[in-house]
């Protein structure tokens, strides 16, 4: 049955889920199968007869993904589709929370995730490379590169990335040692670069079948495929749909925002986005937002 969770009291472990029948149930810390409780949650559960009140097991906090240990992780992969977004290195100061419940400081995954019967249960979670590994693993997809733009890998990593060693990157483009030795398209891969700085600037995540995200894909499509016309129309449609997200999200130029957390102690590396300035002036855009 689906529910919400009328109030939680962390201190004492217990709560009140109100069902879509309108009946209070109670339910404690044990009967959570998955996610944290909270106040307005959204949920799904069991219900069943208490001594003095009815009660709801089972409980499952819809939108939130729990997956620390093996055996969460395959029963996630169990219960959802899976889909990775984003593989990023964070900035000085920036921080995510794992599904595991450690802090991220240095690096993190993104995945997409929606529940196989209920399709309501969807939306994003972060993990850091060790839960990522074995996420990938167990889905046998491939390891997304990282992004890093940084000109040096910050040290230490969190605690939830004390293995990163284990994957080799190459500093220089982002790509693991040993990759494939595609020739990118220079174009596509200024707009790669500036799709992933305004996600790390702006620290946003596009949601599914946004425009930002359709843009994610329409780069990836296009990353190492020549400068056809077809390719040149999908690129020139990425470019300017890029450009106003900036100007919506950030309002400023993206290398002004790049400039501003370089002065707050990011040593973040040198990008050039002229091939995108140029494509946007030749389509009649007055104003370009990359800079």
């Amino acid at each position: 049955m689906l529910g919400k969770i009328k109030y939680y009291y962390s201190k004492k472990e217990y709560g009140v889920i109100v069902g879509e029948d309108k009946i209070d149930r109670f339910f404690n810390i044990g009967d959570i199968i998955m996610g944290v409780p909270e106040k307005d949650a959204k949920v799904i559960f069991k219900p069943k007869k208490g001594r003095n009140h009815p009660r709801a097991s089972n409980v499952k906090i819809i939108g939130k993904i729990y997956c620390r240990g093996t055996s969460t992780r395959k029963k996630v992969i169990k219960e959802y589709n899976l889909k990775p977004v984003a593989h990023v290195r964070l900035l000085y100061g920036q921080k995510k929370i794992s599904c595991t419940g450690h802090i991220l400081t240095d690096r993190y995954y993104c995945f997409w995730f929606k529940n196989r019967q209920n399709f309501e249960d969807n939306g994003y979670f972060f993990c850091g490379y060790d839960a990522a590994e074995q996420f990938l693993d167990l889905l046998q997809l491939p390891h997304l590169p990282i992004f890093d733009p940084l000109k040096s890998p910050k040290k230490p990593p969190s605690s939830d990335n004390k293995n990163e060693s284990r994957e080799k990157i190459d500093m220089k483009d982002g790509r693991k040692a040993g990759d494939t030795n595609k020739i990118e398209n220079p174009i596509a891969k200024q707009l790669y670069d500036a799709f992933h700085l305004l996600i790390i600037c702006a620290d946003i995540i596009p949601k599914t079948d946004s425009p930002l995200a359709n843009i994610k894909k329409e780069i990836e499509r296009n990353l190492y495929k020549e400068l056809a016309n077809e390719v040149m129309k999908e690129l020139d449609k990425s470019i300017k749909g890029l450009n106003t997200i900036i100007s919506k999200i950030l309002k400023t130029p993206l290398q002004q925002k790049i400039q501003e957390l370089r002065e707050k102690g990011n040593d973040i590396k040198e990008y050039k986005f002229d091939l995108l300035n140029e494509r946007l002036k030749a389509k009649g855009v007055q104003k370009s937002f990359f800079g």
